[in-house]
């Protein structure tokens, strides 16, 4: 495989390896699907999985662009991807369903004005003290 600037978009008015001079457009969308087809070939090549060399030694190490990495890319947005988003509506509409039950509760009697004591004094007060420290450590450490 010959050495190829691929990663960067070329200055140069001639294609990438043929020389031959590249078609001017006016229409920027054309000109970036000439461009596109130009560089089918030097992708193709990359994509092979054909080993080049490499002085990192390894598994796969010479290989530019790894296959499974596309085929996991692929995967992800063909399948997973919809998939989740699917799941994630049903919860979102079942989470909505149990608050609208929620909502239609009602007290079966006059509140009696009795309290439950969610946290003690010294539980709030540690509480307010990590609070606290965290804060200005916090902002010991960005300063």
């Amino acid at each position: 495989m010959k050495p190829v600037a691929v990663w960067g978009a070329s200055r140069s008015p001639f294609c990438c390896s043929c020389r031959s001079p590249l078609p001017r457009s006016r229409n920027p969308a054309a000109a970036r699907a000439v461009a596109a087809l130009q560089q089918r070939p030097v992708w193709r090549e990359v994509r092979s999985g054909k080993e080049e060399y490499t002085s990192i030694k390894g598994r796969e190490t010479g290989v530019l662009v790894q296959t499974y990495g596309e085929t996991w890319r692929q995967l992800r947005t063909v399948w997973i991807t919809p998939i989740v988003g699917l799941a994630d509506r049903r919860r979102r509409g079942r989470h909505r369903g149990v608050l609208q039950v929620a909502r239609q509760l009602k007290v079966h009697g006059e509140p009696t004005g009795r309290l439950i004591e969610r946290f003690t004094p010294f539980e709030r007060y540690t509480h307010w003290v990590v609070a606290i420290s965290f804060v200005i450590l916090a902002s010991a450490a960005s300063s």
